[in-house]
C-alpha cells in the first residue's frame, strides 16, 4: 500500500524516517532479529537500517524457509535457547483465518476450521492456514520460554485470536 505520510510500504510496515535518522546505529554481537513469514522481508528491511543483524523465513521461498516443516524450525528453537535472537516478529499467512474469506469455514466456537468445508480449495487452505499457525504457535512458545520479545501480526478480526493459545496468552 502507499501511506501518504510515509510513502510506499509492503503490509503497511515502515520506520518512521524520523525516527531511522534520530536514532544512532545499534550493534549487538552476534544476536539478531528474526521475521517469520516475512512476505517481501520489508520489517527486517527497517531493522537493518536501524543497525541490526536480521534473519528471515518466508514460507513461499520453500526449502530451508518452509516453516512448516520441523526440520526448519529445530534450529530456531537452537537459536532462541541459545540466546541468539534479540526479538522476532511472525506474520503467519491470514487468509484462512480471515472474515472476508468466506469460502472457508471457521468459528470462534471452532477457530481451527474443522467444520466440514465445502471444496478442494478452501479443506488446502484451511491445512495450509493451520500448518503455518502451528508453526508460529511453536515459535512462540520458544520464544516466550526464552524471554524474547515477539509481535504476531493478524487483523483483529482474525479468527486466529480465537485458538485457545492466543486466548490463554491475551
Amino acid at each position: 500500500g502507499v501511506d501518504r505520510a510515509r510513502g510506499p510500504s509492503c503490509r503497511g510496515h515502515r520506520a518512521r524516517q524520523e525516527v531511522l535518522r534520530q536514532s544512532p546505529p545499534v550493534r549487538v554481537r552476534g544476536k539478531f532479529f528474526t521475521e517469520f513469514f516475512a512476505g517481501c522481508g520489508i520489517v527486517s528491511k527497517q531493522a537493518r537500517a536501524l543497525g541490526f543483524s536480521t534473519r528471515e523465513w518466508e514460507l513461499l521461498r520453500g526449502g530451508d524457509s518452509d516453516l512448516t516443516l520441523p526440520s526448519v524450525r529445530r534450529p530456531i528453537r537452537q537459536m532462541a535457547y541459545r540466546g541468539d535472537i534479540l526479538a522476532s516478529f511472525l506474520a503467519p499467512p491470514c487468509g484462512s483465518f480471515s472474515l472476508i474469506n468466506s469460502s472457508v469455514k471457521r468459528s470462534e466456537s471452532d477457530p481451527w476450521g474443522s467444520l466440514p468445508q465445502k471444496t478442494d480449495k478452501a479443506r488446502a487452505a484451511i491445512t495450509l492456514g493451520n500448518k503455518c499457525m502451528r508453526a508460529a504457535i511453536q515459535i512462540i512458545g520458544w520464544l516466550e520460554k526464552c524471554g524474547v520479545p515477539w509481535v504476531l501480526e493478524h487483523p483483529l478480526s482474525s479468527r486466529a485470536w480465537y485458538l485457545p493459545c492466543f486466548k490463554q496468552l491475551l
